[in-house]
């Protein structure tokens, strides 16, 4: 196990593999351990780098001293971490509250930042309607009375339905279970204090968005902030939740294989897609859903 410090904290993070480096960024409450099947995976080739969020895992928070945590502070914990390895660019992916942070580190670090991928996630944490509101009280009340392992038992059959995932998840829960109450609340308010939404526009990096069809989100919606986005395309996998990489590895993988291969092969772009009167920005339609998953 290895750590770094920075602003008065130790964090976590794990290197394995050589080449290219993939930076790896996983969701609200959660660890590392969410990447174990992409780790394994990807690191024959590339430089696999995963972290615990500060706050989470087995990274320690002392907001005390340094103010209250936000996705800000998370994303220049990743670039730190970079800069501390010697890596010069890498492609960063990120899960739900990891999208976010991968969001922020390519628009405050874009040097660092060669491609990004975006999984079930969004530029926006701000709440959005009442259900959004309701489904955040919640979380806080039973965090508050039971604690984070109970948001645990609460969203392990949402997130892994079937019922030979049993093992993941206890594990789930397990993880849910390590968290201190007040970090896992402080990143709560972390995100819903947050937004890239009118700042889509800056991210000169390549970005891929997998979405899942089952997910919390739309996909409409996903493709909404996509047509923002310079440079980007939307892959939408069919029969999946919100925690696709873990539900579904092999068929998550195999994208972001297709993704990194054409950016390592020729410095691959997506085409810039021309708006006609039918396609305004924000609108869903059109060829932005460049490819299904069956």
């Amino acid at each position: 196990m290895a750590f770094f410090r920075k602003d008065g904290a130790e964090l976590f993070f794990e290197v394995q593999g050589s080449g290219e480096t993939i930076l790896f960024l996983h969701g609200l409450g959660t660890s590392a351990w969410v990447w174990r099947s992409q780790t394994a995976a990807f690191s024959p080739r590339y430089q696999v780098v995963v972290m615990d969020v500060r706050g989470s895992g087995r990274s320690h928070s002392d907001s005390t001293s340094s103010g209250p945590l936000s996705i800000t502070w998370f994303a220049e914990d990743a670039a730190a971490l970079l800069r501390h390895l010697g890596v010069k660019s890498a492609h960063v992916v990120g899960l739900s509250m990891g999208g976010m942070i991968a969001f922020e580190l390519a628009l405050r670090a874009p040097a660092l930042v060669r491609s990004l991928t975006i999984v079930n996630s969004g530029p926006d944490g701000t709440p959005g309607d009442i259900r959004h509101c309701l489904g955040i009280a919640a979380r806080y009340i039973v965090t508050r009375l039971f604690g984070p392992g109970a948001m645990g038992v609460l969203l392990a059959p949402i997130l892994f339905p079937q019922s030979s995932m049993g093992p993941i998840r206890s594990e789930f829960c397990a993880q849910l279970r390590c968290n201190d109450e007040n970090s896992y609340l402080a990143t709560v308010r972390a995100i819903l204090g947050w937004s890239a939404l009118a700042r889509l526009g800056e991210i000169t990096a390549p970005a891929l968005v997998i979405t899942a069809d089952r997910d919390y989100t739309p996909a409409g919606e996903r493709a909404a902030y996509v047509q923002r986005m310079r440079d980007a395309r939307l892959v939408v996998v069919r029969n999946a939740g919100h925690a696709l990489p873990m539900e579904a590895p092999e068929r998550f993988n195999h994208h972001l294989e297709r993704f990194l291969e054409g950016i390592s092969s020729c410095g691959f772009k997506h085409p810039r897609r021309p708006r006609g009167p039918s396609q305004r920005e924000g609108d869903a339609r059109g060829p932005l859903l460049d490819a299904f998953s069956e």
